[in-house]
């Protein structure tokens, strides 16, 4: 079997405290800035996602601190948040 690479697109993969930590900041980072480029391009947090024919809305509260907390524990998560703008088509 394979090894992971320490990092896969400055994520780090270990399952170590200093490695979750450093997902966490990473999604909130990426998080805030997602919200930040919505608010800027179309003066809302709502995206129309044509393939699914509904309206996403991204919203950030209290309780995205949970949220936060398991997308930090696994590197795949984190990676998910790093792909989340792809996924709902605002590129």
């Amino acid at each position: 079997m394979q090894e992971l690479p320490e990092f896969i697109k400055g994520i780090a993969t270990a399952k170590d405290n200093a490695s979750i930590a450093q997902r966490r900041e990473f999604v909130i980072k990426r998080y805030k800035s997602l919200l930040g480029k919505l608010a800027n391009q179309k003066g809302s947090k709502t995206i129309y996602n044509k393939f699914l024919d509904v309206n996403v809305h991204l919203i950030m509260r209290e309780g995205g601190k949970k949220a936060t907390n398991r997308n930090a524990f696994n590197w795949q998560s984190a990676y998910a948040i790093l792909e989340l703008e792809t996924i709902i088509n605002i590129v």
